[in-house]
């Protein structure tokens, strides 16, 4: 089991789209204005009952988040949604009882309990079992949650529910099922593979930006005020919904951030230094040449202006 968190302004637009789904259902709920009536009916109604209902329990949801969200109108995001993925090996054990179960003792750990939050599971055919966590980030105290190292708490909440459950850790990015997600996501996917396959082998950062292309995906190098570079960002094309989406680095992966990027070009560099001198052989000019051209655009301008000042010192003294 893995978890994914994201924040968000919109309560009834979160909880719309975790409910409009065939397969979704309502496991529980705490400090929610919902109709129990109306969840058991949407939990098996299917198409046009199902999205009239889930129109009106979002709308219920929204409401009930932004009374308690008046008690602290400083916190401008107070909806937090959280995905707990499951991988298909557990799925025999996860009765909805027992999902139910694992996302409450999820937020205790967390220590996000002390809120309005409804858990709803999605369970597509052949897809992996997951549930939606939609919270209120303006307790019931009226103060904010807690949220400082989120992320790292997640990565440890999850590691030891997954010991005390006995369930699956994640294989991670390499064996997800690319073509069963959706177009923003499906197209970060693609992006991490295309970048991790260009990287493999590239001799320097010309080389991998042309692999790159070749996948259809474009890089821009973000750089600070003073002209040095502060980070990356990949593009691509969906032809699906006919965006461009573009990422952060660091969002793909962490180890496709700028700093990490030019680490492995330049492992690449030693291991090919490595070969050629085991080997004997011996690369052609051009090849030479294009390292070399690498090697002075990856510079940054205190970089280059260093050297420059450093041959004018040179030719002063002769």
């Amino acid at each position: 089991m893995i978890g994914k968190i994201i924040t968000g302004s919109d309560p009834s637009g979160c909880a719309r789209y975790c409910l409009d789904h065939d397969e979704a259902r309502i496991l529980c709920f705490d400090g929610l204005d919902i109709d129990p009536e109306q969840m058991t009916r949407l939990n098996e109604a299917v198409k046009a009952e199902r999205e009239a209902l889930s129109g009106i329990i979002a709308g219920d949801i929204g409401q009930s988040f932004k009374l308690q969200a008046s008690l602290n109108p400083k916190v401008v995001k107070p909806v937090m949604h959280i995905a707990l993925s499951f991988m298909n090996e557990d799925e025999p054990a996860l009765t909805d009882r027992r999902m139910s179960e694992i996302a409450e003792d999820y937020l205790r750990r967390m220590k996000l309990d002390n809120t309005q939050y409804v858990v709803i599971r999605h369970h597509k055919p052949g897809g992996n079992p997951h549930v939606h966590i939609i919270l209120n980030l303006v307790g019931n105290d009226g103060n904010r949650l807690d949220t400082d190292f989120i992320r790292r708490r997640n990565i440890n909440v999850c590691k030891d529910l997954n010991r005390s459950y006995g369930l699956h850790w994640s294989r991670g990015k390499d064996n997800t099922d690319v073509e069963k997600l959706r177009s923003k996501e499906k197209t970060r996917y693609e992006i991490y593979h295309a970048v991790k396959s260009a990287l493999n082998g590239s001799s320097g950062w010309r080389d991998f930006e042309r692999k790159l292309l070749g996948r259809n995906v474009t890089c821009q190098l973000v750089r600070k005020n003073d002209g040095s570079v502060q980070g990356i960002n990949f593009s691509k094309w969906n032809s699906s919904d006919g965006r461009y989406y573009t990422f952060k680095g660091s969002a793909i992966d962490r180890s496709m951030s700028y700093s990490g990027l030019m680490k492995q070009l330049e492992r690449n560099s030693i291991d090919d230094s490595e070969n050629i001198n085991q080997s004997g052989a011996s690369r052609p000019e051009s090849y030479v040449l294009g390292v070399l051209a690498d090697l002075m655009e990856s510079q940054t301008p205190e970089v280059q202006k260093d050297n420059n000042d450093k041959q004018k010192r040179k030719k002063r003294r002769i």
